[in-house]
């Protein structure tokens, strides 16, 4: 949705985006790569209206290389 415009699952053209940004008196969508709030790397969210559907996208690829130092690497199977 983030390219296209249009949810993969419906179709639809009505796509909200919900920034990942923490603010005063908001919860955002955020990865940790520490314990304080200096250390987040935030996680837009992309709503499909029609049916719901939601895709999440790392806002700033900068931060991947934190993140992998932060967690471990999914391995189907284990």
């Amino acid at each position: 949705m983030k390219h296209t415009g249009i949810c993969p699952k419906c179709s639809g053209q009505d796509i909200l985006y919900i920034h990942g940004i923490q603010e005063a008196g908001e919860i955002g969508n955020n990865i940790y790569t520490g314990i304080t709030s200096l250390t987040q790397s935030p996680v837009g969210r992309y709503l499909c209206e029609s049916c719901g559907y939601i895709e999440e996208w790392l806002d700033n690829l900068h931060d991947v290389p934190k993140i992998k130092k932060r967690f471990k690497p999914f391995k189907w199977g284990e």
